[in-house]
């Protein structure tokens, strides 16, 4: 309301307010290293989404959101960079299914153009480098990522060491998932299938 209508009196008060919940809601829903509370890409995807969609009214309308902000979705698009799987994909950690990295990264290349290991997953690996390193930890979150290389017959092993997570969880931790041989070969269930019977 404060950026769609700039002429009542309150919107001042309204835009600050807003930025600072904002930040607020960054801070207290995604971890330092870039990780949702609910520790499920699903559901990161979702969040990362919200937040985004206040970026895009924000800049179509020429106002500015704190820095702190936008360096924190760029951790959000990071996330997935740290979890992608050999094939591209992001586990099924949580309540969520397996899903492309590719997608959202298209999104953050497009935020921060510069990150040419985001540009690698955005394009299945036609353009851009891949990340610098093969092992990743993500301390908040309790997931940890070892690889022996960025290729889609490489092979990965993934620790989740972390909590629980929030509301979309699943009370499974210590879950290893392995990846070798172009194929997933250890996995957690992730949401599995939604019941279709009369039940």
């Amino acid at each position: 309301l404060a950026v769609m209508l700039p002429e009542f009196k309150d919107a001042p008060l309204w835009r600050q307010t807003a930025r600072e919940r904002l930040v607020e809601m960054q801070r207290t829903l995604v971890y330092p290293d870039g990780a949702e509370i609910e520790l499920t890409p699903g559901y990161h995807w979702v969040t990362l989404n919200n937040f985004l969609s206040v970026l895009d009214v924000t800049r179509r309308n020429q106002v500015e959101l704190p820095a702190a902000f936008v360096t924190g979705l760029e951790k959000m698009f990071e996330y997935f960079v740290a979890i992608a799987m050999p094939d591209g994909s992001a586990p099924a950690l949580n309540d969520s299914g397996w899903m492309a990295v590719s997608r959202p990264l298209q999104e953050g290349l497009e935020l921060f153009p510069q990150r040419s290991d985001f540009e690698f997953f955005a394009s299945d690996r036609k353009r851009g480098t891949p990340p610098a390193k093969t092992s990743w930890a993500l301390p908040y979150a309790g997931c940890f990522a070892m690889r022996t290389g960025w290729k889609t017959d490489d092979r990965c092993l993934l620790f989740e060491a972390g909590p629980y997570g929030a509301a979309h969880q699943h009370e499974d931790k210590l879950n290893i998932i392995v990846h070798a041989g172009g194929r997933a070969v250890l996995t957690e269930g992730g949401y599995y299938s939604y019941d279709r019977s009369d039940w």
